[in-house]
């Protein structure tokens, strides 16, 4: 996976395209512009690997709660998250549905956790990379389910 975020030059193209990596596709960098922002599912390529968040992002439940009001007006459009009991729930499926091979959701989207659940925090140098969840804590049979419901109900299972 090649990661080309930010600004996107020539030669990372070229490279992409040299290589076939699969490049990122960030949901949350999607809602700052218009329909041709290339973060929004419609405009995943296939040979991508979409995403809710990585570990520098925030938890998607935070995003919602800081992202500009701009943004959250584009999302709550664009995804019709008044539809669902949690906000986060409408950009998860985005991103399941999305045409990329490969989708990643962080545990802590799937939990619906905030900000104190964030990984990395780009520059500060403290309080990075200790979140953590002991086994017992993830056992919990009704999101087993959501999440094999949702990967299920978007082509996700691959055979082995």
């Amino acid at each position: 996976i090649a990661e080309d975020l930010g600004i996107i030059t020539d030669e990372v193209r070229e490279l992409l395209e040299y290589t076939g990596f699969p490049g990122m596709k960030i949901v949350q960098f999607g809602f700052s512009s218009d329909a041709s922002n290339l973060n929004l599912p419609h405009n995943y390529p296939k040979n991508s690997v979409a995403y809710t968040g990585t570990h520098d992002n925030n938890s998607l439940a935070e995003w919602l709660k800081t992202c500009s009001y701009g943004e959250f007006s584009y999302a709550e459009a664009y995804l019709r998250m008044s539809a669902y009991d949690r906000y986060t729930e409408s950009l998860i499926r985005a991103v399941m549905m999305s045409n990329s091979d490969l989708a990643i959701i962080p545990l802590q989207d799937w939990y619906d956790f905030e900000g104190w659940s964030r990984l990395n925090t780009p520059g500060i140098d403290d309080g990075n990379w200790v979140f953590r969840m002991l086994h017992h804590e993830m056992h919990n049979r009704d999101l087993e389910g959501y999440i094999s419901y949702i990967t299920g109900l978007y082509g996700r299972y691959k055979n082995r």
